[in-house]
């Protein structure tokens, strides 16, 4: 019994680093507003940047989410082409509720898996 309940988190530990070394080829930064700053309930700037480890061209699409106001959510599709070595920058514009607690950025290839 001893043995089998020091096995157990040690299985469990290899388990959790084996899902979490599945990383994604792309490192994505948003910076919203001006500064930091936003007016909500306005149209205020995104700007993303993409960059990414891959050795060949990248198709795909950029979908950007955000709880517009109590009701609605604001979804901005993107498409775009990634060169490896070189950084994308996208600057979208959207509308951000007051205290809005998330917004969501996927980037999907041309058959919508996304990444």
């Amino acid at each position: 019994m001893l043995r089998i309940c020091l096995i157990l988190p040690v299985v469990f530990v290899l388990a959790s680093v084996d899902t979490a070394s599945a990383e994604s080829p792309f490192n994505v930064d948003c910076f919203f507003g001006w500064g930091g700053c936003y007016r909500p309930m306005e149209w205020t700037p995104v700007e993303i940047g993409i960059s990414s480890i891959l050795t060949e061209p990248f198709a795909g699409s950029l979908n950007v989410s955000a709880q517009q106001d109590g009701l609605n959510t604001l979804n901005i599709a993107h498409t775009f082409v990634l060169t490896p070595d070189i950084p994308l920058h996208i600057p979208l514009v959207t509308k951000l509720a007051f205290a809005a607690d998330k917004c969501t950025v996927k980037i999907a290839d041309e058959r919508g898996r996304t990444n």
